[in-house]
């Protein structure tokens, strides 16, 4: 049997070019595909993939997932909300920074959970998808949802 499709309407919101305040400078180019929202980012050089959001999934208004860096160890989980102007508002946790029953159940994310590094993406509506984001969304990664 197979599952069926997700809906893209709670995904739209997050869809597009962003410019991220954490890590600093770093650029998201996020994707419906019709079964998964793909999320890769590079930490500004526009020629490298440095890593994704995974394991992403709507909870209430806020998109939670896990994220990872393909060149290092770095990885954690993050919630992000729509915010005024065209942002999103939220904050992430490396892994060692997050409580194992949080680590299973990402819906317990809150701003309040200690040791959030705050951040803001900054939608870039004009913004065309880059090289490193189109070789994401066409082979396979690690962790990559199919």
């Amino acid at each position: 049997m197979t599952k069926p499709e997700l809906s893209p309407e709670p995904f739209q919101s997050f869809e597009g070019m962003w410019l991220m305040t954490r890590p600093a400078g770093a650029i998201a180019c996020a994707r419906f595909t019709g079964k998964h929202l793909l999320l890769p980012y590079t930490f500004g050089n526009e020629t490298k993939l440095s890593g994704h959001y995974y394991d992403l999934r709507i909870n209430g208004k806020k998109l939670v997932g896990r994220f990872e860096q393909f060149d290092s160890i770095v990885g954690g989980v993050f919630f992000l909300e729509v915010g005024p102007d065209q942002t999103l508002i939220g904050g992430r946790w490396l892994n060692n920074q997050v409580p194992e029953s949080v680590k299973g159940d990402l819906s317990k994310l809150t701003d309040s959970l200690n040791g959030m590094e705050s951040a803001v993406w900054l939608h870039m509506p004009r913004s065309e998808t880059p090289v490193w984001a189109k070789k994401y969304f066409d082979e396979d990664w690690p962790n990559k949802p199919f």
